[in-house]
């Protein structure tokens, strides 16, 4: 018996499937040295000697098999016998689940078998008049790996993500449809007003990303043919999934609903302003330096949503920041190695030495430790600021640590300057003593 279970489009990881290489004995299929008189070859996939079945080739390069009949796309092929026996009889089960709405055509099944699963296939239901997700039988959030929802219209929300999420995986048999496109544009033109008249626009890119966008896909219509419509599609589905999930952070539609980035931000702000000696401490010692830092950080994590360009334009101004502290940090550290080299060991130059040392190697760390490899994405950025966020004082603690490699390059460039201040009238005083000796 077939176990049927379900899963949402996003669980289709099409990046991660191992890359079979043509080198030596990697490859199982047998290789042919002889090329047939008159070859000629229409394309890169043949038939599928498998009735009821054709290949398609999605725009980045992989397959996917798509039972027209049953209407049913899958990336498993069914070229293997046995594969396709499961498949064909749970595509044939769920469509006659549907009943009559399967034969208005808007419906479509996805069925994947799993690699460690045992007469278990993954599916789910693709409703395209609606667009949206749905399943034969009552389902968990927990099962799917969804957040519980207090209302349709949440659900909704999280659901139309994951539609354009398939369009994205199965784009080649699509029927283009026009006004998703032309919403689309609307979509860009009016974030690109948002972003350029709105410090808090919640479009996830700015306004010269949403023209170049909107110019790219204007300029699909000048190659309007059957072949290029899969080129079209992939496009402009992958746009749509990431302004459904943006406006499903942002409770697009819905009871209060976030219309502006800093939205509340003087309540989280707020929230963080509990009393603490050791904060405090940590902040005078900083010069309340991080004060500023806080601020910024507090109105990029302000509803625990990451804009990834407002994030990455701070950490290319923090690492600006911390590369110019260790350079005049080790500039500061050569002087004194310098004057400790010619036997001026005073506390104030060898305190110097070691603060210029430290400012040197915490902004190493804190270079490295934020590169734009390490918090390449909105995950990793989100998941990196609630690893480090205190409970009581929020980023409070974090300001401060970015802010040591200015807080030490001052002292040290201070103790630097009392080291040569002193030196100098020692010097003098001992040129007085020279002159006074010789008259």
């Amino acid at each position: 018996a077939i176990t049927l279970a379900p899963v949402l489009p996003v669980t289709c990881n099409r990046y991660n499937r191992p890359i079979i290489v043509a080198n030596g004995d990697k490859v199982s299929a047998q290789k042919v040295q002889l090329i047939a008189p008159w070859t000629r070859l229409a394309s890169f996939s043949g038939p599928i000697p498998v009735a009821g079945w054709e290949c398609n080739v999605h725009p980045e390069g992989d397959k996917y098999f798509r039972h027209v009949r049953l209407r049913t796309v899958t990336p498993v092929s069914p070229q293997n016998l046995a594969a396709g026996r499961i498949l064909e009889q749970a595509a044939t089960a769920l469509s006659e689940a549907v009943g009559p709405a399967f034969a208005d055509g808007t419906v479509e099944i996805y069925l994947n078998i799993p690699e460690d699963g045992k007469n278990t296939v993954q599916y789910y239901y693709v409703d395209h008049r609606n667009r949206q997700v749905f399943w034969a039988r009552a389902t968990s959030t927990v099962e799917l790996g969804l957040e519980p929802f207090d209302s349709d219209g949440f659900l909704k929300s999280a659901l139309t993500g994951e539609y354009w999420n398939h369009v994205e995986n199965f784009p080649c048999h699509q029927v283009f449809w026009s006004e998703a496109e032309d919403e689309l544009k609307g979509i860009l033109a009016h974030g690109a007003i948002d972003d350029l008249t709105s410090p808090g626009s919640t479009c996830p890119w700015s306004a010269q990303e949403c023209v170049e966008y909107k110019s790219i896909i204007e300029g699909f219509k000048a190659c309007d043919l059957n072949e290029h419509i899969p080129y079209r599609v992939v496009s402009i589905a992958r746009l749509w999934a990431m302004i459904a999930r943006v406006r499903h952070i942002n409770q697009y539609g819905l009871n209060s609903p976030r219309l502006d980035r800093l939205q509340g931000l003087y309540e989280y702000y707020q929230s963080q302003q509990k009393p603490s000696f050791k904060i405090t401490l940590g902040e005078a010692f900083c010069f309340w330096m991080s004060r500023s830092t806080f601020t910024r950080l507090t109105a990029l994590w302000n509803g625990r949503v990451v804009y990834q360009r407002h994030w990455h334009r701070f950490f290319d101004g923090m690492h600006a920041g911390w590369i110019k502290m260790g350079v005049l940090s080790l500039v500061i550290w050569a002087i004194d190695a310098g004057l400790l080299a010619t036997g001026h060991q005073a506390p104030t130059v060898m305190a110097s030495a070691s603060l210029s040392g430290a400012s040197v190697l915490i902004s190493l760390i804190l270079h490295q430790a934020h590169s734009r490899d390490r918090l390449a994405t909105a995950p990793d950025i989100s998941a990196y600021i609630m690893q480090v966020e205190d409970y009581y004082h929020g980023l409070r603690p974090l300001s401060i640590i970015f802010s040591l490699p200015h807080a030490l390059t001052a002292y040290s460039a201070l103790l630097l300057q009392s080291s040569l201040l002193m030196i100098a009238i020692k010097n003098l005083t001992s040129l007085t003593d020279i002159i006074s000796v010789a008259s």
